[in-house]
């Protein structure tokens, strides 16, 4: 009677570890090469990961520019 009970729940928990082995497929997102998360000041940054080290300047810069330029064609 015991390995009656053995067998259906040895399957239960075999379904079970189906069942998380699927988002696991889709977890490679945390050790991603570069994670873009947009800021308020630049339209988008770039923050590296420690597998591939980037540095990407805020655009806030360009927009410093960007804002100067048409400040320029505003006034004569």
């Amino acid at each position: 009677m015991g390995n009656s009970q053995r067998s259906p729940s040895f399957s239960s928990s075999s379904s079970d570890t189906s069942r998380p082995s699927s988002p696991v497929l889709i977890d490679p997102f945390h050790p991603s090469p570069v994670l873009i998360i947009p800021s308020p000041l630049s339209p988008v940054l770039i923050i590296p990961s420690p597998s591939s080290p980037i540095l990407v300047l805020p655009a806030s810069r360009q927009e410093s520019n960007r804002s100067s330029r048409p400040s320029r064609t505003m006034k004569p």
